[in-house]
This record gives C-alpha cells, structure tokens and sequence, in this order.
C-alpha cells in the first residue's frame, strides 16, 4: 500500500534514506550526508511543509522535495528533486508524489511551477507533460577553471563597456533583473554568489552576469 505524507510529518533520516536510494545510478553520481540533505533546505530554499515522502508498507520509498516563495506578490514554486528507489519504480509512486504537489501547489495559490530533468530523462518528462508541465528551454551548464582576466572589455559598435564585480544580490534591483529563469539559477538561491554587472560608455547599468565560484582542495 503507498502512502504520501508531508516531510514535516516524517523523520530526517528517512528522508533521506528515501533521497540515496531514489538516486543510485543516476546520471550523475547523486549522495548526500545527512548534513548535506539538511543544509539543501536552507541553500535552495525548500519546504519541508511543501515536500512530500512516500512509503510502502512502512518502508521509505520516494521523495519529492519543493520550495514556494513569493516573487513581486506572486507565489512561484519548483521541484528540487523527486526520487523512487529502484525495486519500487513502476508502481505509480512517482505519479502519487506529483499529484500531492500539485493539489498543494493549488491550496497554497501558485501560479507557476517550474522543475529541471535531464533531456534523456523521458520517463520522468513524459509524467510531468501529463500534468501539465512544457518544456520552455533547455539549461546548459558552463564551468570556467581559474581566474578571470584583470581587464574585462568589450567593444561592440564602437562603444566600449566595462564590468564591475558585485555580490549576486546586488543585481535585484536593476530595472532588466528578471525571475524568468531556473529556481537555482536567481540570485537569492545561488550559494556565496557573485555577479558582474555592466556599464556602457555613460557609465549605465545595461546587463549582469550571475556566477559561483567554487574552492577545489
């Protein structure tokens, strides 16, 4: 029998016994401490009142984690992360998840809900397009390895621009700063993150550049 609670009614370490399995052998290498899982809440900003975990027969099984903030009076929300352990998958536990998210989505007043899946991914895509999901775009991930150039210019139609190095949430307030982008990818969720903002020849405001950087040991 599968049963769905909210996270905030089940314990931490079931959660994420549910989280692990759900991702062992996924695309990329997916395990988290219980520290780590803890502190996802915070980073990304997710509700345990807005999570859900499934059980069957009293056994952990799958896991779908969500975050709901207001963006300029609007309720915004996003999956951050759905899993089902591999010998329970099939069984229409993934689909329970979803539905209870979505009947929260409706209670709680959102107005759009967004989520991330790899491309190849299809099954996981297909169960989302079911209930209403479209695919809008599609995120690429960019890396750079050491350090920036001490002169960053650019010429472009014979104007010249430069760049000033900001804390990422020092771009809120431009007049062009937009929330149309993934959840992880707005300033306010981007762990220690920086931004470079730039100015035209009249020293303007005409465009930023949100980024993380990241300490190898």
């Amino acid at each position: 029998m599968i049963i769905i609670k909210p996270l905030s009614q089940c314990s931490f370490s079931g959660a994420l016994e549910a989280f692990n399995k759900g991702f062992e052998a996924y695309y990329i290498p997916i395990e988290l401490s219980l520290d780590q899982f803890t502190c996802r809440f915070g980073f990304d900003q997710l509700s345990v009142d807005h999570s859900f975990m499934a059980f069957y027969n009293n056994t952990p099984v799958g896991i779908m984690l969500n975050g709901i903030k207001n963006v300029k009076g609007k309720k915004h929300a996003w999956n951050g992360g759905t899993s089902v352990a591999l010998p329970y998958r099939k069984m229409g536990i993934g689909e329970a998840l979803l539905k209870a998210t979505l009947e929260r989505y409706q209670q709680q007043g959102v107005v759009e809900a967004s989520l991330e899946a790899f491309k190849v991914n299809e099954k996981a895509i297909h169960l989302y397009q079911k209930y209403g999901y479209e695919i809008v775009d599609t995120l690429l991930f960019l890396k750079h390895r050491g350090s920036f150039h001490a002169s960053l210019l650019k010429k472009k139609n014979q104007l010249t621009y430069s760049l000033k190095r900001r804390l990422a949430k020092d771009i809120q307030n431009l007049p062009f700063y937009t929330y149309d982008v993934p959840w992880k990818n707005q300033f306010d969720c981007i762990r220690d993150g920086e931004s470079f903002i730039a100015l035209n020849e009249r020293n303007e405001e005409v465009g930023y550049l949100l980024f993380q950087r990241n300490f190898l040991p």
